[in-house]
């Protein structure tokens, strides 16, 4: 929701005052890219985290990453989105199963393979 409502606020700036924006030169407005990048770049500090967490997320960050720098960012987002729906279709297909017993004595249950009591 607050995405939704930055871009409305972003667009309805563009929209009122963009004529101001055109004589400023391109260096200026190279620089508000690059800070509004610092959260993105801030973000390659989380690949440790990634990688020992869920590495098929660190696949599609990376993947978003590099096709939105090799290409322009509208056909890079693209490949990232289609290739987070192909990753979803493989985590559906190839999801992972346990039967679960009662732990005697207790109401918790437990992976019967994991523990053998």
């Amino acid at each position: 929701m607050a995405g939704l409502v930055s871009a409305l606020m972003i667009l309805t700036i563009l929209l009122k005052i963009g004529h101001l924006f055109e004589q400023l030169p391109k260096a200026v407005l190279a620089v508000i890219i690059v800070v509004n990048l610092q959260g993105i770049l801030a973000q390659s500090r989380d690949v440790c985290v990634l990688w020992k967490s869920d590495r098929l997320d660190l696949l599609v960050w990376v993947v978003s990453l590099i096709s939105t720098l090799i290409f322009n960012l509208d056909l890079g987002l693209a490949v990232a989105v289609v290739f987070s729906l192909l990753t979803l279709i493989y985590r559906t297909q190839h999801s992972s199963t346990v039967v679960l017993g009662r732990i005697p004595g207790t109401e918790c249950y437990r992976d019967v393979g994991l523990y053998t009591e």
